[in-house]
Order: structure tokens, then sequence, then C-alpha cells
């Protein structure tokens, strides 16, 4: 935290990392309700405040110490309750509880590039330090439900017309909030003192009416908060926090922050030096159907990458003469890869890279008849069933720089990619065989389709494995045999754990985050469980 003197007024200046959290174990709020307190001490100083840095005001709270939220939630107390005005000048992102901190403010500035938004129910949480209390007396019961049930973004612009904001400049957000000082005798407007909004009983009913049974019970707990608000503020407060505290102890909530972080944590790769750097990338031709894969063509065209396709492993891949990259997305025969790999290797540049679908082949065994291993890495692209995941799987022979590329692409394009062994099958693939092998030995003894699918249906996962991923059921069931649902989830929780077992025993899988993640894309398991590795060590623990 920096603090200044501008004028008659001192500016605090929220500086923790790109994403300015408020931390509490690094002394963040600590340094903040410090110079806070000078400013009030100080008889020159007429009004505060408070803003962020680098284009972001604060990204909210460390998700790793909400087990110490009560500090900032005092500290936001503490701001409201100044005896001199705090203006919070927004230049920038505001997420979470840097949303709750502007609306404990008196007067709030913005620039025309702000954005705010309450994410927090998307990790199993309710805006824990006053945001259910707050925002409802500011924008009115609807517009906050909006806003913390469906953790948007919104502009300046929005922002403005529901009464977050009071003014919104093109530009400095502090430059205004020092004029506005200059101008005026500013007086202390505490939010808590605003009444009750009188929508409040129909939009909670209306919300409530539509909502549909979930494993987050984030949204039912902002409801009861929004609904059990009165005048007695310091009672909603209360109120929040022991929802707080109850959601961010269950297991929903660690499972959406554990896949949250996951999903950061797997496009990290231990093997790659920080030195190597990714090569240029900027055509790209591709080896498959437009329409069978017609969202990734589109993320790598709004990549701005000149994309050259040719539909089919047959077609003419002379056009693929000048580019940079390679990406095939046909499967086949490791005899149908090997021919590919020949016919490209003899039409494109020497340092082209190749990126080919060897989903159930062992790359290196295909590496062997190549002219340049090096530029080859397996690669599978996202479909329908997992929109947001590419699987990379480099063999012994792939140039570090080739690897660092196609992390950089993935990036570009939006995408996660987890990096797998390459000896015989992606996560994905190895993952989705075991639950396979298990549902089918529950119909074969007699379970039916639909009872199979309701019962993982309900507890969690996107889709039933019968009628979701198509899987048909044997013909003769060797004998009926009565199965309770809660065996059903078991039978195939544990299958796809000790397939992940293996698979980080056999090198396939690096990390126990990573066969998660690809489990939550591809296999539709629910973000709310973590994944079945979280599950392993959630049940070890439980």
């Amino acid at each position: 935290m920096n603090a200044s003197r501008k004028g008659q007024a001192i500016v605090l200046q929220l500086s923790n990392g790109s994403a300015n959290v408020l931390g509490i174990e690094n002394g963040m709020v600590a340094a903040l309700r410090q110079g806070l307190k000078q400013a009030m001490a100080d008889p020159s100083c007429k009004a505060v405040i408070l803003t962020g840095s680098d284009g972001v005001f604060c990204g909210g709270a460390d998700l790793k110490e909400l087990h110490l939220v009560g500090a900032m939630r005092d500290f936001l107390n503490s701001v409201e309750m100044s005896k001199k005005p705090v203006v919070m000048a927004v230049n920038g992102m505001a997420l979470g509880g840097g949303v709750e901190l502007i609306m404990a403010g008196h007067y709030r500035i913005a620039n025309a590039g702000a954005r705010f938004a309450l994410p927090e129910v998307t990790m199993g949480l309710l805006p824990g330090v006053g945001g259910t209390q707050r925002l409802p007396r500011l924008v009115g019961a609807e517009r906050a439900l909006d806003m913390m049930l469906l953790g948007k973004t919104i502009v300046a612009k929005e922002a403005l017309s529901c009464a977050l904001i009071d003014i919104v400049v093109d530009g400095c957000a502090v430059e205004a909030a020092l004029e506005l000082i200059d101008a005026d005798e500013l007086a202390v407007r505490r939010t808590s003192d605003l009444p009750v909004p009188p929508d409040k009983i129909m939009a909670v009913k209306t919300r409530r009416s539509i909502m549909k049974p979930v494993l987050n019970k984030a949204p039912q707990h902002i409801l009861d908060c929004v609904e059990g608000m009165s005048a007695d503020f310091a009672s909603g407060l209360k109120r929040e926090a022991e929802f707080f505290e109850k959601l961010a102890d269950s297991e929903v909530s660690k499972g959406l922050r554990y896949a949250f972080f996951g999903e950061r944590t797997v496009v990290r790769v231990s093997a790659l030096p920080c030195e190597v750097k990714p090569r240029s990338a900027t055509s790209v031709g591709v080896v498959g159907s437009i329409a069978l894969h017609e969202h990734f063509m589109a993320a790598l065209q709004k990549a701005s990458l000149d994309v050259t396709v040719v539909e089919s492993c047959n077609g003419d891949l002379a056009a693929f003469a000048q580019v940079d990259l390679v990406i095939d997305l046909v499967p086949g025969s490791l005899k149908d890869k090997k021919q590919l790999l020949n016919r490209l290797e003899a039409v494109v540049s020497r340092d082209a890279m190749l990126a080919l679908n060897v989903s159930g082949h062992d790359l290196d065994v295909l590496s062997t008849g190549a002219h340049e291993a090096t530029r080859l890495i397996g690669f599978k692209a996202p479909d329908d069933q997992a929109a947001h995941l590419i699987e990379v799987a480099p063999c012994r022979a792939t140039a570090s720089g080739v690897l660092a590329t196609i992390m950089a692409l993935s990036k570009k394009i939006r995408k996660i990619a987890v990096v797998t062994g390459a000896y015989g099958a992606f996560i994905g693939d190895r993952i989705f065989a075991a639950y396979r092998r298990t549902v089918l030995s529950l119909l074969q003894v007699g379970a039916l389709p639909r009872q199979i699918d309701a019962a993982l249906e309900d507890w969690g996962m996107a889709a039933g494995p019968v009628r979701g991923i198509g899987i048909d059921r044997p013909n003769t069931p060797t004998k009926g045999q009565q199965i309770e649902d809660a065996e059903i989830i078991q039978m195939c929780l544990t299958a796809m754990i000790e397939e992940g077992i293996r698979m980080i025993e056999e090198g396939i899988a690096c990390r126990p985050v990573d066969i998660d993640v690809v489990a939550i894309h591809r296999l539709g398991f629910p973000r709310e469980r973590g994944g079945p590795m979280f599950q392993a060590d959630f049940l070890r623990l439980k």
C-alpha cells in the first residue's frame, strides 16, 4: 500500500501484485487500516481517496485466507464508520471484496473503463464482507440479486445507471475525486444508513420460485441474507458472516475453489524451463472437418491466426507449405498416422511444427520414422464434450520450444491445456474407458440405464453416461440385481480414482490435479466435487 498527500486529501493506493488482492497475512489490510487511522488523525486532511494501481482497483480477498476474512470485514466497517469522507476512485477492474470495499466508501467515482463483478457464487460462496447487505441498499434487491447470483461483470455505465457508482469520468478517477473534494464540503454518507429496498420481498420470492435444486447452496444463502435484511444492519452482517463460514467449510465450495486453482495450475509445466520461449505460430494448418470442430476453428480465427483447412487426411496437403504449425484433428490407426506424417513432412517447411491426434497410439513409436522428430507433439483438440480442453502429449524427442508454443497457443485461443504422457493414451481417453467399463458392468448385472443416469446426474455429473456419452446397454443382462444409487456412484467414482492412480504411476498424468481438470471438462465431472482425485483425498479425510 502506498500513501501520498494530494492537496487536501490523502490517497491510499492498493498495491499488491497484478490483482491487488486484499491480503491479510501479508499485511495489506493492516497497512490500509493504519493509513486510514493516520488520515483521520491528521487535521489538515479533509478526505481520504482509496484507489488501485496498474489498471486494477482491487481483485478482492485472497481465496487462501478465507479463515481470516473477519479482519477484512472489520476493515470495511471501519472505512464506512470513518468520520471523514472516504472517496473510492476506481480505475479498472473491481472484483468480489473489491466491490464490497467500494460500497463501504461514502462516494464512488469510476473511470469509463472500470468494471465490476461479484463472482463469489462461482466459488460456492457469497459476498461475505457486507456485500449482501450494502448492495441491495444501493441498487435495489432485484439488481443486487442479478449481480450476486449470476456473478457477471458490469461496466461503468451500467454501474452508474443502477447507482452503484455516483460519477463516471473519461479521465483519471483520482483526479476527479480531488476535484470533488476541493469543490465541496463533503458529508459522510454511510451505505448502512440507507433503508431496506422496497422490492426485497418480491425480488426474493421471484428468485426462489425459479431456483432449481443444485449442489451449490450459495445462491440459496444469498437469498436468505437479502430476505433477512432489516433496519438492524449489524444483525444482517452477523447473519451474512454465519452463512459465509458455513459455505466456506462446505465440500462444494472447497471443490469449486480447487477446480478454479487447478485450471491455473495445469497450464504451468514444471518440465518446461522458464527461459524457453514459444516459436512463432501465426499461420496454422488444420487437418479435419470444420463442421465437427466448429468451436475450435472459430477460436483459432478469433485469435487472428491465419488458418488453412484441409478437411481430410487424403486432401491436398500442399496448402500447408508455408504454415508455422499443422494441427491434426482426425482420429485414425497408427498406420494412418504414419502415412499422414510422411505426407506432411514432404510438403511443410523444415521449421514447421506438427501436432498430431495420436489418441490410443504411442507418439514415440510414431516419431521413430520421422525426419524431424523434435517438431512432433501429440494433440487432442476440444470437442463438443470438452469445448475448453486441450490435451498435449510430447514425445521424448519433442523440443521444449514446440511444447512452449502449443501451451502459448492454447492460452491465446482461451483453452486449458493439460500436458500428458505419450505412452498409449491421453488422460481423457483412459478415464473415459474406466468409466465406461464400470457402467457396462452395471448394465450387465441388470441395473437400469435410467437409474444409472439419474443417480449420477443427481450426484452432479453433467449428463448420465448411458444417455450423455453414448454407452449402449448389453443385449441380455447376466442376472437381475438390485443396486442402490449410492453403490452406482461409488463404483463409478472408485473406477475413476483407481485409473487416476495408475496413470500417475505410469507417467500418463504428472499430477492428480491434471486428472481432475480433464475429468471436469471431458467427462462432465461436477466442478462442485473437484474431480475424482480430489474426491479420493476428501473422502479419506472425511
